[in-house]
């Protein structure tokens, strides 16, 4: 279990042989994560935090690691263990911001980059973190003003001025988002970022020539950047260069990058570069992709509400009616993670846990960070005897969630079933204020 093992490493001891071998260990796994060999990091950075547990900096890159394999509750359980040891520790705290955010825990996230900053006045880090945080939200005035902030404390920082020049174009300020981008570009002749804000910013202003140019140079800056090759066939069509577009645009209708936008333009590309046949083809293929994007969306926008009202359904104990709409709802979009908890829930309620399982193994399937499809499996579970792995599910779930009450109360349960009295839970606010209001 991941806090499990963080709690019992920090109390290990280094052994006199441990500087040599962490060394050795701590390269291998940078070497094996730049390979992107990311099982054989891990791997290194656990046996390099045996011989040094109390190494806060082996246990932010051991987040890193475990963040680059897509284990965001593991990379959580990391940083968090970095700050049991180092708790002023910047890198720990945004790898921890950074975490959340990956799991949609905006409120989290946020409270991580706001302490990196009090404990951090003077970095532009956390001031930068957060107003990425702000754009992926769509805050754009605190966006402005967090970016603003860490420009001056450093003007240097690039991306921080690529960051603030979208957001300017977001708020449709195009002067100050071109000027912002110039500067990124002084700073950093490279920055395939900052040429692609800039280019869009001149289509917009219909300067075909100058967007044109800033387009083929972020192709050549990144070729296999999706985003930058539509942008480069966009223009490239309007500047009547479909000869250009057309090698472009079908790589991207059949790559994982294809959807209704690059198969229109391909069509439009075709027509003028005077492939006709082809084009009528194109224009075919993206009825029918438009249309099947269009029945996903509102396939899925339904499913939701069909999902909300079976929640207010089952609630007031009517089951089949509850049923009937998660039916609906999965018909509409088979992949709803909600409507697979829900019916894991009903279920479950109803004494049928193998049933109610597999409902929640399939939620998680289509969602791995759903924590309340990750508590429900932990109910099940220690409903079943498994009480380790129980105790597991709800670990990932107050991971993800580090307020969930419920779910830290039944891990502190779970854990003591094994006889484990030293409970990172059962220390925890949340823990005791849903103990407390459990007493009878």
């Amino acid at each position: 279990a991941l806090v499990t093992m963080v709690v019992a490493t920090l109390g290990g001891a280094v052994g006199a042989q441990a500087p040599s071998g962490v060394r050795a260990l701590t390269n291998a796994a940078r070497a094996d994560l730049a390979a992107g060999r990311l099982d054989e990091a891990e791997a290194n950075y656990r046996k390099a935090i045996e011989l040094a547990p109390r190494d806060s900096a082996l246990w932010v890159e051991l987040g890193r690691a475990l963040r680059a394999r897509e284990h965001i509750p593991g990379a959580i359980a990391a940083f968090q263990a970095a700050l049991a040891i180092a708790p002023r520790s910047e890198d720990a705290r945004l790898g921890l911001g950074d975490a959340y955010r990956r799991v949609f825990n905006y409120d989290a996230a946020r409270e991580a980059m706001e302490k990196a900053h009090a404990d951090h006045p003077k970095s532009p880090r956390p001031l930068v973190a957060l107003g990425e945080l702000d754009i992926e939200v769509q805050h754009y005035p605190e966006a402005i003003a967090h970016l603003g902030e860490a420009l001056a404390l450093d003007p240097s920082l690039v991306q921080a001025r690529v960051d603030l020049g979208a957001v300017h174009r977001a708020v449709n300020d195009l002067d100050k988002a071109l000027a912002e981008l110039e500067r990124a570009i002084a700073l950093d002749p490279a920055s395939a970022d900052a040429y692609y804000f800039r280019a869009s910013i001149y289509a917009d202003e219909n300067r075909t020539d100058v967007a044109l140019a800033d387009a083929e140079r972020v192709m050549g800056l990144e070729p296999l950047n999706a985003k930058g090759q539509f942008l480069f066939a966009t223009i490239a069509v309007r500047a009547n260069q479909c000869a250009r577009a057309v090698p472009v645009l079908e790589r991207l209708t059949n790559s994982d990058a294809k959807n209704s936008e690059a198969m229109f333009l391909l069509g439009r590309a075709y027509q003028c570069a005077g492939q006709a046949e082809q084009a009528a083809k194109a224009r075919a293929a993206f009825t029918a992709l438009a249309q099947q994007e269009q029945t996903g969306r509102e396939g899925r926008t339904q499913a939701d509400n069909l999902v909300r009202e079976a929640t207010e359904l089952a609630q007031a104990n009517r089951v089949r009616d509850a049923l009937a709409r998660l039916e609906d709802a999965l018909a509409k979009d088979p992949a709803n993670a909600n409507a697979f908890t829900l019916l894991g829930k009903i279920y479950f309620s109803a004494g049928r846990a193998a049933e109610a399982k597999d409902y929640v193994d399939r939620a998680l399937a289509s969602s791995p960070f759903h924590a309340d499809a990750l508590y429900v499996r932990g109910r099940i579970l220690q409903a079943g005897g498994d009480a380790i792995g129980a105790a597991e599910a709800y670990e990932q779930a107050t991971l993800i969630h580090p307020r969930d009450a419920d779910a830290f109360f039944q891990l502190g349960t779970a854990r003591l079933s094994l006889g484990d009295t030293d409970v990172p839970g059962l220390r925890t606010e949340a823990f005791l204020s849903a103990r407390a209001a459990s007493a009878p």
